[in-house]
């Protein structure tokens, strides 16, 4: 039996400050960790995957007072794709070109958005470039120059705009419009929607705030997540770029897309179709650069640039399911439709692009998950242009 000791309990008074030791080393350990795994798989990303790319895509763009934007005049860039391209010292894709124009010259300059920047294809690939190598074949000894005036993000307002800036000086011969059917008649009536900041491209309703402190630091710390190669990898296999069902070649995010624009294929009068405020802006803005056209003596033709719905029928009713319409309900000639009257009623030439992909191959001439043209279809429209400039007299 152990009796009781009349002396004082020996404590430790150094034991709690080595716990809280352990628990701040154990919590700066984590913290490391924390950060250390996603620096890894950054570099990681950046050695073994280069092409990844920016969600954000191409940082060429800067303010402009009149156009709202416009590309940064000989700025290199990297669309979200992961595809470089170059820009010449009127902020353009190709060649410079000569002004005033040699004697002799016969140019060409082709307005439109990003279908006809060539989005996500490389330098030489878009089809106003590759148009100018297969006119130079048709017409050999002839010197000629196409000139790529497509800016993304561009409406019909802000091409005649540009044209009004550059028609004089670069003196074309004729003017071509690409107008793309899938949303340019709806973009028209959201003129003013994109803004430059930081050389990207943001929609004006997340950039309101750019003038204050707060506002900048909001964005610039939004371009910087999301040119971080591991958020990229993260977004490339995410839901959205997941097929839409089983055994199908089409994304969730294309055919989302797609469903949505099925407005454009609907039945004139019917619900949800194309209204007449769109057809009616755009008709009075393809008559703006039609006019500047005129003004500087240059010869007008409208291109209808086609929706991907208008070549694959898969994905068209792949899309059809997403919404739940019917095909009964669609007039797939529709926008084109439209676009003829508009140009016969201007006196000017039309050329119907979806005449350039005849085959109905899923992913022949569009980019994967995406309704932009690849290198197969900007080389299928620039042939099909140069023999429909030929038929329509618009060649020397």
């Amino acid at each position: 039996m152990t009796l009781p000791s009349n002396e004082p309990a020996v404590t430790n008074p150094t034991a709690p400050p080595r716990r809280r030791t352990r628990v701040v080393r154990r919590l700066f350990f984590s913290l490391v960790v924390f950060l250390a795994v996603p620096a890894i798989a950054e570099i990681a990303l950046r050695i073994a995957w280069p092409g990844l790319g920016s969600s954000l895509g191409d940082r060429v763009y800067e303010p402009d007072d009149e156009l709202g934007f416009r590309p940064t005049p000989n700025a290199r860039g990297t669309f979200s794709n992961g595809v470089a391209f170059s820009l010449n010292s009127r902020g353009f894709r190709g060649h410079d070109v000569a002004s005033p124009k040699p004697p002799g010259t016969w140019r060409v300059l082709v307005l439109g958005d990003s279908f006809t920047f060539g989005k996500g294809v490389a330098d030489g690939e878009s089809f106003p470039e590759v148009l100018e190598v297969r006119l130079r074949e048709r017409l050999a000894g002839q010197p000629i120059d196409v000139v790529d005036a497509g800016v993304n993000g561009y409406g019909t307002d802000q091409q005649a705009a540009l044209l009004r800036r550059v028609g004089r000086a670069l003196e074309p011969d004729v003017v071509a419009l690409g107008f793309y059917v899938g949303n340019d008649f709806s973009d028209n009536l959201a003129r003013g929607e994109l803004t430059a900041f930081d050389g990207y491209l943001f929609r004006s309703g997340s950039v309101w705030m750019r003038d204050s402190f707060l506002g900048r630091l909001y964005l610039r710390t939004k371009i910087a997540f999301k040119r971080l190669y591991f958020v990229n990898a993260l977004q490339s296999f995410g839901s959205e770029m997941r097929p839409v069902e089983r055994g199908s070649p089409y994304c969730l995010a294309l055919v989302e897309r797609e469903a949505n624009a099925l407005w454009s294929l609907r039945m004139g009068g019917s619900p949800r179709s194309m209204s007449d405020e769109q057809v009616a802006v755009t008709r009075r803005l393809i008559a703006d650069v039609s006019a500047q056209a005129r003004a500087i003596g240059a010869r007008f033709v409208v291109v209808a640039l086609p929706d991907p719905m208008q070549i694959e029928p898969e994905l068209l009713r792949t899309a059809l399911r997403r919404s739940g319409d019917h095909e009964d309900a669609l007039d797939l000639s529709r926008p084109q439709s439209l676009l003829a009257d508009i140009a016969r009623d201007l006196g000017a030439k039309f050329v119907d692009a979806r005449g350039a992909m005849p085959e109905h191959d899923t992913g022949r001439y569009f980019l994967p998950c995406d309704t932009h043209f690849n290198r197969a279809g900007h080389a299928a429209v620039a042939a099909f242009l140069a023999d429909e400039l030929g038929r329509l007299g618009l060649l020397r």
